[in-house]
């Protein structure tokens, strides 16, 4: 080994307790080795004793499972690291697999060698010295990121037991609507939307907020916070003035192309008589919006999303919410379910960017507003098949 490596050696942490003359007197002990991406430097169960100093390219330690033919990678290796030292303290087989990802160049030591021979014995001492440094300081970090992991896994099952429960309720409380519905419109007790709708809405949320409360969460894991309200309201209405376009343009063509509806006015019309219902609506409907909002999306959404696993959770959760959503609007009629799951996934897509129900709740509200009590959309959907 040539004097050439040594400005490279001065830069490993395992060397930097020796002096210049310390490490002149390593090089008899190492030697120069190249490997092509995908070799493998070490295998699980050699005997080898030799530690391997990475002075270019890039390798991945390798946990091998041959009972399943297969294998999992533990982590990777980079330039100025070294690996192979646990086999020579522990005088055991190597526990673990490397092999190269790209093209390396390694520095390997002889550390049997180094400390058999008295002359480098106190050198080889200050090495092992070191190499117990790093081991302790793994071990250190290991028992954090356990802890942390421990966290975690804690952390999951508590959202997993919250779901369980959620479910449940969901259940229970989809049951009790259809069934609450059904006697409404078997018995012909009042009207269903006008009158059972906001009592059905108030008991899930009443059972969802105790679900919340017991939960353990803080209230702004639900979206239930105002810290950012400003920002969100100019948002959400710039994000819903597009969908009031379409909304308009979507219904203009249904009047003008489509012959069923060429008697239908494109926006609502009131007289004395009807006024005072659509007001008595209104003032039952619009502070219902956030509470459909915290059901919806607040709360379904925000378990689904913690719940599901992957990268395809969010949208998952999006549309599994909203299929949930969508469901109890079946009762007005099939194309109101569909209209509203669709603007359930906008709205959805809205909460996950702000996490709070303030952005959604006001794009709902202007939604509902423009498209039942401006427009004449309640006329159009009543016609539709």
């Amino acid at each position: 080994m040539d004097l050439a490596i040594s400005p490279f050696l001065e830069q490993i942490e395992l060397f930097s307790g020796l002096s210049p003359s310390e490490l002149s007197s390593l090089l008899p002990y190492m030697q120069k080795k190249v490997v092509k991406k995908g070799d493998w430097i070490i295998r699980e169960g050699e005997t080898s004793r030799t530690l391997y100093l990475i002075k270019s390219g890039k390798a991945e330690i390798i946990k091998e499972e041959p009972e399943f033919n297969d294998f999992q990678i533990l982590g990777i290796l980079e330039p100025k690291d070294w690996f192979g030292e646990m086999a020579y303290l522990e005088k055991e087989p190597r526990s673990a697999s490397i092999r190269a990802v790209e093209e390396m160049e390694l520095i390997t030591l002889d550390l049997e060698g180094l400390g058999d021979s008295p002359e480098t014995q106190k050198i080889n001492s200050k090495i092992v010295n070191q190499i117990t440094k790093r081991i302790s300081q793994r071990l250190r970090r290991t028992d954090e990121n356990f802890i942390q992991a421990l966290r975690e896994k804690l952390s999951l099952i508590k959202s997993h037991s919250h779901v369980s429960r959620t479910i449940i309720h969901i259940f229970i409380l989809t049951a009790f609507y259809f069934n609450i519905s059904k006697l409404a419109n078997t018995y012909k007790i009042g009207n269903i939307s006008g009158y059972l709708v906001p009592f059905i809405i108030i008991v899930i949320a009443s059972s969802m907020t105790w679900i919340i409360l017991s939960a353990g969460f803080p209230i702004s894991y639900y979206g239930l916070t105002l810290k950012y309200w400003k920002k969100e309201t100019i948002q959400s209405i710039l994000f819903t003035i597009p969908i009031l376009i379409i909304v308009f343009l979507i219904e203009l063509a249904l009047v003008t192309f489509v012959p069923i509806f060429h008697d239908h006015s494109l926006f609502a019309t009131y007289t004395p008589e009807n006024l005072k219902t659509q007001l008595i609506i209104i003032a039952v409907y619009f502070p219902l919006v956030p509470v459909q909002e915290l059901i919806a999306r607040g709360f379904m959404q925000t378990i689904f999303r913690n719940f599901f696993l992957g990268p395809n959770r969010v949208i998952l959760a999006i549309i599994t919410s909203n299929l949930l959503f969508e469901l109890f609007h079946t009762m007005r009629g099939i194309w109101f379910a569909v209209l509203t799951f669709g603007l359930g996934i906008i709205w959805g897509y809205l909460y996950e960017r702000q996490k709070s129900i303030v952005g959604v709740s006001i794009s709902h509200a202007l939604v509902a507003a423009w498209s039942f009590f401006i427009l004449n959309w309640q006329s159009i959907l009543e016609i539709l098949p």
